[in-house]
């Protein structure tokens, strides 16, 4: 596997998670599907842990 290759990824949710979920597709800022808001979500979540590694 290389760092281009698509990964699918199993998660579960807990119903706290679900709610806030559902919250940000509302929003609409992060996709319009369940996959687009968690997909990017991760991904945000990862370039700030870039971030803050590399101002530490």
């Amino acid at each position: 596997m290389t760092d281009d290759e698509p990964v699918r990824v199993k998660v579960r949710f807990t119903e706290q998670q679900v709610i806030l979920l559902g919250k940000l597709l509302d929003e609409g800022r992060f996709g319009d599907t369940h996959a687009e808001v968690v997909a990017r979500v991760f991904d945000e979540y990862l370039r700030s842990r870039e971030m803050e590694r590399g101002s530490a």
